[in-house]
C-alpha cells in the first residue's frame, strides 16, 4: 500500500482503538509525553532503529537542563513566560495527539531549550562569580 492508504488504515485503526477502549488510551498518554521529550525507541530492547549512546546522552542531557531552565525560570514574567507556555502547549498538544511514534515532534521548540538551557548557563556563571567574589572578600 502507499503512504496515503497506510495513513487511512491506521487513522481508522486508532479511532476504532480509540472508540472502543477510550481508558485503556488515555493511561497511554503518560507514555506519549515521555516519547515527546525521549525518542521511544530508547525504551525497547532490541531496539529497532539503534542509535549510539552519545546521541541518546546529548539528548538525555539536553531534556534535563530543559527541565533545569524550566524550574529555574518558573516564576519569570514577560519573554520568558510566554515562551515557556508556548513549549508547554506544544508539548501537551503532541502528548494527546502525536507523540506515540517518537520526539520528531519536539524539534519545533528544541530552539526555546536552548534559550533556556543558555539562560540557566549564564544564571550558575554569574552566581559562581558572586559566591568567588564573596569567598575572596573574606
Amino acid at each position: 500500500k502507499n503512504e496515503l492508504e497506510m495513513d487511512d488504515l491506521l487513522s481508522t485503526a486508532g479511532w476504532q482503538y480509540l472508540d472502543e477502549q477510550p481508558v485503556e488510551a488515555l493511561k497511554l498518554r503518560p507514555y506519549c509525553f515521555l516519547y515527546f521529550w525521549l525518542d521511544h525507541n530508547y525504551w525497547l530492547d532490541p531496539m529497532p532503529f539503534p542509535t549510539s549512546w552519545r546521541i541518546r546522552g546529548a539528548n538525555f542531557l539536553l531534556v534535563a537542563l530543559t527541565a533545569l531552565a524550566v524550574l529555574a525560570n518558573w516564576r519569570a514574567a514577560g519573554v520568558a513566560r510566554l515562551l515557556l507556555l508556548i513549549m508547554m502547549t506544544i508539548a501537551l498538544f503532541y502528548t494527546l495527539f502525536h507523540a506515540d511514534i517518537g520526539n520528531r515532534f519536539r524539534l519545533q521548540i528544541e530552539p526555546i531549550m536552548l534559550i533556556f538551557i543558555g539562560q540557566l548557563l549564564v544564571q550558575t556563571a554569574r552566581r559562581f562569580k558572586s559566591n568567588r567574589l564573596l569567598n575572596s572578600a573574606d
